[in-house]
């Protein structure tokens, strides 16, 4: 990937990467700096650093500014510019011993502010975000929102359908258990939360793509039309399931899926309580593996309820909502993740041949590939 990056020299690199945590920092960075009457940053220009969907595609794109100002806290003006990520890549600005001591610097502010725990399924994109930014490329971060993500399908799905796609992946990892087809890794899984959520991830996706999937493809082609209207070129890393989905959702403007219908989030659905939109949220992060609401950037844990955070009544009587159901799902999902896990071991000890020679099958794939 980093040769076809340096061979095609795009204006743009579009990454398949959750902007959120990035842009939150950079929201919040910019009211500061506003505050602090730094010029061209406006008091206004920030009402909500959770807002799900970015402001415009250029929020997306990494500014190494932002990354200068969240490593030192400071506002523009108090940063040496000459010493800092802005010029890590410049040799005619930044003297070889400043760029000695930032390398390691640079990259635990990538780490941090724009990868921010949200690791790629997809390995090499990873790659690509670090060598681009400690390079001269641009990037934009171009997958969906998992904010966003969710608050479209809370309000589009009713509560007893998401409970039958709960109840539909248990069954599947059942049937997976009685036939003997355990192709999922892992023999210490009763013990790592994080094995049972890729479990489950992996079968909610394999499942239901058209629902958890189809948003984000919609998306990315919206934002890579957007894209390709202002950039002389650019180049993009998505990963394998989206490929042929955006190719079959490109179609030129004006026709096709523009940006404002992709960012759309549904009114709330008629007659659902604040119980079940809580309910849904939490089987949204146990299907799909994640814990979208605990994370650090995230300062609404209920915006589905209200965006404004200091207009929720009753938070924790919602926290407490939130927690029991919690719960109670995980207590579902371990009981059949447990004896799926128990069966896989018992098969394998009983057929340490036939497991040894599927291995070896694997691994001549790997080679071969």
């Amino acid at each position: 990937m980093i040769t076809e990056v340096a061979a095609a020299n795009p204006d743009l690199i579009f990454i398949q990467q959750d902007p959120m945590p990035y842009i939150t920092r950079q929201r919040f960075l910019s009211h500061k700096a506003a505050l602090h009457e730094v010029e061209d940053y406006s008091v206004k220009g920030i009402q909500n650093l959770n807002t799900p969907a970015p402001l415009s595609w250029e929020e997306c794109i990494v500014d190494l500014m932002v990354l200068d100002m969240a490593d030192a806290n400071e506002i523009p003006s108090n940063i040496d510019l000459k010493k800092g990520l802005l010029t890590y890549s410049y040799p005619s600005i930044q003297l070889r011993e400043d760029q000695d001591k930032n390398e390691e610097k640079f990259v635990k502010s990538i780490t941090d502010y724009v990868i921010a725990d949200k690791w790629s399924p997809y390995h090499e994109v990873s790659n690509v975000i670090y060598e681009s930014l400690m390079g001269k490329q641009r990037i934009i971060l171009g997958d969906m929102p998992e904010l966003l993500l969710r608050q479209i399908l809370g309000n589009t799905l009713t509560i007893q359908e998401v409970r039958d796609i709960f109840k539909m992946v248990l069954s599947k990892i059942e049937d997976l258990g009685r036939n003997n087809t355990f192709h999922l890794d892992g023999s210490n899984l009763m013990e790592d939360e994080r094995e049972k959520s890729l479990i489950m991830g992996k079968i909610t996706l394999d499942l239901f793509s058209h629902i958890f999937q189809a948003p984000k493809d919609l998306y990315m082609t919206a934002l890579l039309k957007r894209v390709a209207t202002v950039a002389f070129s650019t180049l993009a890393f998505v990963g394998t399931p989206h490929f042929m989905p955006i190719q079959k959702y490109w179609i030129p403007p004006p026709s096709g899926i523009n940006y404002t219908q992709a960012t759309k989030i549904p009114e709330r659905l008629p007659n659902e309580t604040n119980d079940y939109l809580i309910e849904k949220q939490v089987l949204f992060d146990i299907l799909l593996g994640t814990r979208i609401w605990a994370d650090k950037y995230v300062f609404n844990p209920f915006p589905y309820i209200n965006e404004d955070f200091t207009k929720l009544e009753n938070l924790d009587e919602l926290k407490k909502v939130f927690f029991m159901n919690m719960k109670k799902y995980e207590m579902f999902r371990d009981k059949v993740i447990n004896q799926f896990i128990t069966l896989k071991l018992e098969f394998e000890s009983k057929n340490p041949d036939k497991i040894m020679g599927k291995m070896k099958e694997i691994n001549e794939e790997k080679m071969i590939k």
